[in-house]
């Protein structure tokens, strides 16, 4: 849990963090969300490092307590197989999702970031988060 942001209120986790990464901006799925923006949309470099940033910042206001704004900056996104919620913070079509975490409690776990190709949730992007939630909430697939 080496690039967890640990606030007042609770800690934002990333699940693909493996110890070894000093920025998550390490991530995989960060890279292939930036790769494809930048692909698509030809975005910047800055585009990319100005996203990380804000980011990173509403992940500390939300772990310090903070509400970030709906719809703007925080979507409720889709249902988890508990009937709970899974959630999008939103930067540019950048998206992290992730949920409030039952198995470890004050968590908010980041599943992983997507570039937002339109309006719609992707069903991969579900599937995903799905899959991640099933592996920490009730240890594995």
């Amino acid at each position: 849990m080496k690039l967890s942001i640990k606030g007042s209120r609770l800690t934002v986790r990333f699940i693909e963090d493996d110890d070894s990464m000093d920025n998550w901006n390490e991530l995989l799925s960060w890279k292939e969300a930036t790769a494809a923006w930048q692909e698509k949309d030809r975005c910047k470099d800055s585009q990319i490092e100005k996203a990380y940033v804000q980011l990173h910042l509403k992940m500390e206001r939300m772990a310090n307590g903070a509400r970030l704004r709906n719809p703007d900056h925080f979507n409720t996104e889709n249902s988890l197989p508990d009937g709970k919620k899974f959630y999008a913070i939103k930067q540019g079509k950048i998206r992290a999702y992730g949920w409030f975490s039952n198995a470890e409690k004050g968590t908010f776990i980041i599943n992983h970031f997507a570039y937002k190709k339109g309006q719609k949730l992707d069903v991969a992007d579900t599937n995903r988060v799905v899959d991640g939630w099933k592996e920490i909430e009730r240890g594995g697939k």
